[in-house]
């Protein structure tokens, strides 16, 4: 078996660590031995910021079942009336169109794709609030993650704790070893992952 699930996080349905036969060059054992001992697993890991707009930097591996109620969770509580949208293909840098809107709304918009916000593996997505003082964002990123950048720790520690993720320094994340990113089906028909990029970019810019 050239595969080891080594890892205590579940994963998306749409990504897993490479197995040997996937790893090229001449540094495969290596790789493999990386994944064999990799400590991929729940948990977050928090830092000081110097940014004069944010004190707090999160990275958290969160169960596949569990992120999108932390994401939603996490948007309610630090994150204002409004926020602003930030979506886009795994290959590409995550902008914002600027435009803010009611941060429930986005929130229930996302809810009705959370399944392929949380199992597709080409996109990466967040809210965010900024003002001239400060900034709080929620971001998944593309191999479903979270960064979260905020003022609020306490908050975010309290809700990762009430999910019964600790904090914990030694973990890694997935996108530090060899991966694969599969596209998904549903009855049979592959689901094109800019299609639905453009369809909640236009929900979202169609809401008052």
């Amino acid at each position: 078996m050239d595969y080891y699930n080594v890892n205590k996080l579940i994963f998306p349905k749409s990504i897993r660590l490479a197995r040997g036969n996937e790893i090229p060059g001449p540094d495969k054992e290596e790789e493999l031995e990386r994944i064999r001992n990799a400590k991929i697993e729940p948990g977050y890991i928090v830092k000081k910021s110097n940014d004069p707009m944010f004190k707090f930097y999160f990275e958290a591996n969160v169960d596949a079942p569990e992120i999108w109620p932390v994401f939603r969770k996490l948007c309610e509580s630090i994150l204002g009336d409004h926020a602003v949208l930030i979506i886009d293909h795994s290959d590409e840098e995550p902008e914002n169109d600027g435009q803010y809107h009611a941060t429930i709304d986005l929130l229930n918009l996302l809810e009705t794709h959370s399944y392929k916000v949380v199992n597709y593996g080409w996109i990466q997505l967040g809210l965010a609030e900024q003002t001239e003082e400060s900034i709080d964002e929620v971001f998944i990123t593309a191999c479903k993650y979270f960064k979260v950048f905020t003022n609020h720790d306490s908050v975010v520690r309290d809700i990762f704790h009430e999910f019964g993720i600790q904090e914990n320094p030694e973990i890694q994340f997935i996108d530090e070893f060899s991966r694969v990113t599969k596209a998904l089906k549903e009855d049979g028909i592959t689901q094109d992952s800019s299609e639905l990029i453009n369809s909640i970019r236009q929900s979202a810019s169609d809401l008052s």
